[in-house]
């Protein structure tokens, strides 16, 4: 199996989108929920709604990178959401032989999402709030600073709106400032070397590129005494250097050079089969398997009547036999027509 797929799981199949997980997303929704129950025992719901604004903005981000490629012909096959939104992957050697700007378009369709999404909830902020004045600079623009539950405006639609736009302004400037994988500015990056360095190599310098941005996160976890930058450091290493990994190791597997999708993309096949096509594809082999085994018996047979033949001649045959060499005779005639 695949390194990445042993640390996700599978979440559905969406329109023909095989859809998986990442298991640091259901680490950090689970580790921050706990966290509100137990330091905001009062405001729950609000907490549980931002985890959900969490989750939507990073299936939204997968969307956006599946249009985006839908746009310009090419259907996605899968798509792997982690904890700064994710990537979709399309079938055959798409990392190796698609334009430079086609791949920087699908790139940056995610950042771009979630840059709108800011301005906008922004935008509904100044307004619902322009009387008053200053309804911008109260937003939540540090990205290291989560706005926390009991500094959210009393307002529902307007805490919705501040958790909404600190979000997805937080995984716009991690997408497009962070350059290395797995973000989508390193897929950018890759994009535009690729035809200099070729697809290996590229993919091999944003992993090395995400190495140095998760040693920067580290570097931030200590100082803000950060438990989720450090999660999220730990999984921008672990996937860089699986994909280093796999870069490295590419004769002792089954991937091409240009990336995992033709394998992926036979899985994901498999894994699309309703119940029915699976009995019908075992119904099918089965009767390969029958057929063959039925074409070896019977040119066994008919090595042993042509030595019959040389040895005692075509007289010594029986009706039986003699039947059976026409089926084969006919059988022959038909296949050479």
């Amino acid at each position: 199996m695949h390194p990445i797929r042993q640390l996700t799981f599978p979440l559905g199949t969406w329109w023909g989108l095989s859809v998986r997980v990442h298991s640091v997303v259901a680490i950090l929704l689970v580790g921050l929920t706990l966290r509100l129950l137990i330091e905001f025992p009062g405001q729950w719901a609000i907490g549980l709604g931002l985890m959900g604004v969490y989750v939507g903005a990073l299936i939204l981000h997968i969307c956006a990178h599946a249009l985006a490629l839908l746009f310009w012909g090419v259907r996605p096959t899968l798509a792997l959401v982690d904890p700064f939104g994710g990537q979709v992957s399309a079938p055959g050697s798409f990392a190796g032989t698609a334009p430079p700007a086609l791949r920087v378009w699908v790139a940056v369709a995610g950042p771009l999402y979630h840059l709108k999404m800011a301005i906008l909830a922004g935008a509904v902020v100044w307004i619902f709030d322009l009387p008053e004045g200053g309804a911008l600079s109260q937003l939540p623009w540090n990205p290291f600073r989560p706005p926390l539950l009991d500094s959210l405006p009393q307002e529902p639609l307007l805490g919705f709106l501040h958790g909404w736009f600190w979000v997805n302004w937080v995984l716009c400037l991690a997408n497009l400032c962070l350059v290395g994988l797995p973000m989508d500015s390193g897929e950018m990056v890759a994009a535009w070397i690729t035809p200099i360095t070729g697809a290996s190599d590229s993919t091999k310098t944003v992993a090395r590129a995400g190495l140095w941005m998760a040693f920067l996160l580290l570097i931030a976890s200590v100082a803000d005494n950060s438990v989720v930058v450090l999660i999220l450091a730990l999984h921008v290493v672990e996937r860089a250097w699986t994909t280093l990994w796999e870069e490295s190791h590419q004769s002792e597997t089954e991937y091409e050079k240009t990336g995992d999708e033709k394998a992926w993309q036979t899985e994901v096949e498999t894994e699309r089969e309703s119940w029915w096509q699976k009995w019908v594809r075992e119904r099918e082999r089965k009767r390969l398997e029958g057929e063959i085994v039925r074409q070896q018996a019977d040119e066994a047979r008919m090595d042993q009547l042509l030595e019959k033949i040389h040895t005692q001649g075509k007289s010594s045959l029986t009706n039986e036999e003699l039947e059976f060499l026409r089926e084969r005779a006919d059988r022959y005639k038909n296949r050479m027509a």
